[in-house]
């Protein structure tokens, strides 16, 4: 081992007393490389090549000591001059972009207007409706819609751009990139009730690179981008590493969830984790064992937990649409039918839940029981989006994507676009995971009645943020299955 990599290792180790993970004399010497290669030789090298993107996102009940810093190439990066991290990277593992994420414990909170996080509910009403019917499954629109907008920035396709703008509800490039900016800042924080977190990254094939005008907009998005050779365990083991520490977990992605096989150019992932206590605490003395009602007319014993808050909720005709809270201005919508020989999804169709048109009922105590759950869910969006006219993205005979690229090969398109998630409902809180792999008492006026509410039958849930943008929308069917 060279002396200079002897002396990067223990200078990161003394300066965030963390052990290292990696082993520093296995770091590349970082020589010049000699590319021979011109755009003919490259076309034939990479005749069809794939695009792939995962949505990564776990959610939950957190504290403060579960988001311990972990050792990653984007610590390096924060830590060491730009002559110091060349040691670490490779000749074609790189950093192509630089800018700051919003602070964990900056001013946090931006305005949106009204046609904004309406059109968003639009986009995420086409996603859920898309979306083939799986008990207890579950995604995450903001993901999702960061990293189709990035994808539809480096198309030309006519076709395409008309899906996109239909899709997104007529949201221009600026228009989306300044709706994210907004969302990115006003859910990255760090306190003792919780926290929230949303990272992107783009990981392209060394030899094509981005072009300039791509790669800035890559950067307008919060997308940190890198370059790597897909031929490389070692390259492609420092993008995982990315991945998990954005993440949060050690091994959350592995190498054989990618299934690489040698035709990639480009990765795209944006991660989410957000944890949140409950501004009114349940206790776990108030739990009880009960059944939950099945859409089959069949009965499954689960723990329930309890607790009483002053809320409000929207009247339906044949269901009610009620809120729950969680510190740091978050919120929980449940929607549920009001008898158990209804189901949810009939009474609704296809029409959006994420709008309110009911009779709002405000300053109300709300007695609610909630099953007490973990699922996790592994969503293919693929035919939702070929549902939605964007077919074309996955055809291997076309070249849409040649907007991205530096020098583009003949033809690229997408093979995946998946979203990994992890969900828990406890007496702590929510905790979500998501990879696109105690209240306080005030005086108040008298309460205007009280709404007993039991989720012991299927029902929706929506979490949304301090603008009312859904964060996080899945349905629970069944305590059975995990």
């Amino acid at each position: 081992m060279s002396k200079l990599k002897k002396e990067v290792k223990e200078d990161f180790v003394n300066k965030v007393d963390i052990p290292l993970s990696f082993d520093a004399s296995k770091l590349e010497d970082n020589e010049p490389i000699k590319k021979k290669f011109n755009k003919k030789w490259l076309f034939a090298i990479v005749p069809s090549a794939t695009v792939l993107v995962l949505i990564l996102g776990i959610g939950g009940v957190a504290v403060a000591s579960m988001l311990q810093v972990k050792t990653s190439i984007r610590l390096t990066r924060k830590q060491y001059s730009a002559e110091e991290t060349a040691v670490i990277e490779s000749n074609t593992f790189k950093r192509l972009n630089s800018f700051e994420y919003p602070s964990l414990t900056g001013d946090r909170y931006q305005a949106l207007d009204s046609s904004s996080v309406s059109s968003f509910n639009s986009f995420a009403n086409k996603i859920y409706q898309s979306l083939s019917y799986e008990d207890n499954a579950s995604f995450s629109p903001v993901n999702l819609f960061s990293l189709l907008s990035v994808i539809s920035m480096g198309t030309s396709s006519t076709s395409l751009t008309s899906a996109f703008d239909s899709l997104f509800d007529g949201m221009n490039e600026n228009k989306r990139t300044s709706l994210y900016g907004k969302i990115i800042n006003n859910n990255t924080y760090l306190n003792s009730y919780g926290t929230s977190i949303l990272h992107n990254g783009a990981f392209v094939d060394y030899n094509l690179g981005f072009s300039n005008p791509y790669l800035q907009k890559l950067t307008n998005n919060y997308f940190e981008a890198f370059s790597l050779n897909y031929k490389s365990d070692n390259d492609i083991g420092k993008m995982i590493d990315w991945v998990n520490d954005s993440m949060q977990e050690e091994g959350f992605l592995k190498k054989d969830d990618l299934k690489i096989n040698g035709d990639e150019i480009l990765y795209l992932f944006s991660t989410f984790i957000f944890s949140n206590q409950w501004q009114s605490k349940y206790y776990e003395s108030d739990n009880t064992t009960d059944y939950f009602h099945l859409d089959n007319g069949e009965q499954v014993q689960t723990t329930f937990m309890s607790h009483s808050y002053r809320g409000e909720y929207y009247d339906y005709a044949k269901y009610v649409s009620v809120y729950d809270y969680y510190q740091n201005a978050n919120s929980v919508q449940y929607i549920i039918p009001k008898s158990v020989d209804d189901n949810i999804y009939d009474i609704l169709g296809d029409s959006s839940f994420l709008e309110e048109s009911g009779t709002l009922n405000e300053s109300v105590v709300v007695n609610m029981t909630a099953p007490i759950f973990t699922s996790n869910s592994l969503v293919d969006f693929k035919p939702s989006l070929e549902s939605l006219g964007l077919g074309s993205l996955f055809s291997s005979d076309e070249n849409n994507l040649n907007e991205m690229f530096a020098s583009s090969p003949v033809n690229s398109y997408i093979k995946q676009i998946k979203q990994k998630n992890e969900v828990s409902f406890t007496i702590d809180g929510t905790k979500i995971k998501s990879l696109a792999i105690a209240g306080g008492a005030s005086s108040a006026a008298p309460a205007k009645g009280t709404l007993e509410v039991k989720l012991n039958q299927p029902f929706i849930y929506v979490i949304r943020d301090s603008t009312n943008i859904p964060l996080y929308i899945g349905h629970f069917d069944n305590p059975a299955v995990s």
